[in-house]
């Protein structure tokens, strides 16, 4: 979810391709928010700006929604249960934030100064909007539409097969050589030991922020 939004603000973007207006205190409330997701790292470490806060929010509340699941359903292995209120909750969580990458997509579009990433940024619209909908979709009509005893297996295989594809096309939106976000942003970039300096941050962000997640009783976190 995080990496959808942070994308959707312009992360990894040059400041003479995506300029966001520094306003202060005019700043409305989603460009204050879009500006922060463009440097999530830095804003999950500070927590003094919008970005921050909603980051460290949708992890916290995600640890506990999936505690809380197991109240209604203990098998260790099964996801949630969308039929009980944690699970709701998380498919109305899921809604909230997909209407926010969408909104900081279309902010990031109109302040492009490349018009090449305008059909990026609503690709990236539509890819999120199944990504972060879908689910919420799927449990929805398999509410009404599927029998009781199938529900649970069709919401686990079609929301699979619905988030994985979302995945593959966010994957090559952003890594593909011949899509106009490679050719613009700082993923191309390369470290001074050859490597992408793309996924080295990626991957020395994620080991430095392993070390605050505290480990509490028997959890199950399912990624969405």
């Amino acid at each position: 979810s995080l990496v959808f939004l942070a994308i959707a603000a312009g992360w990894t973007m040059p400041s003479d391709v995506v300029q966001i207006s520094s306003m202060g205190a005019t700043q409305t409330w989603m460009q204050s928010l879009v500006a922060g997701l463009r440097n999530p790292a830095q804003a999950m470490s500070t927590l003094d700006n919008k970005a921050g806060i909603l980051g460290v929010t949708i992890i916290v509340t995600h640890l506990i929604l999936a505690q809380w699941g197991r109240i209604y359903n203990d098998d260790f292995d099964s996801y949630h249960d969308f039929e009980h209120l944690p699970g709701r909750i998380l498919m109305f969580i899921r809604i909230f934030l997909g209407l926010i990458m969408v909104a900081a997509a279309i902010q990031t579009k109109s302040s492009c100064t490349a018009s090449s990433l305008n059909n990026f940024y609503t690709a990236l619209s539509i890819v999120g909007t199944v990504w972060f909908q879908g689910l919420p979709l799927i449990t929805w009509i398999c509410s009404w539409a599927v029998p009781a005893y199938l529900r649970h297996p069709s919401i686990e295989n079609y929301g699979a097969i619905c988030q994985s594809a979302s995945i593959i096309l966010l994957a090559w939106l952003v890594t593909s050589h011949s899509t106009s976000f490679h050719k613009a942003s700082r993923v191309k970039e390369q470290n001074k030991d050859g490597g992408d300096a793309f996924t080295d941050s990626l991957s020395s962000t994620s080991q430095r922020n392993a070390t605050t997640f505290l480990s509490f009783g028997k959890s199950k976190i399912r990624l969405d």
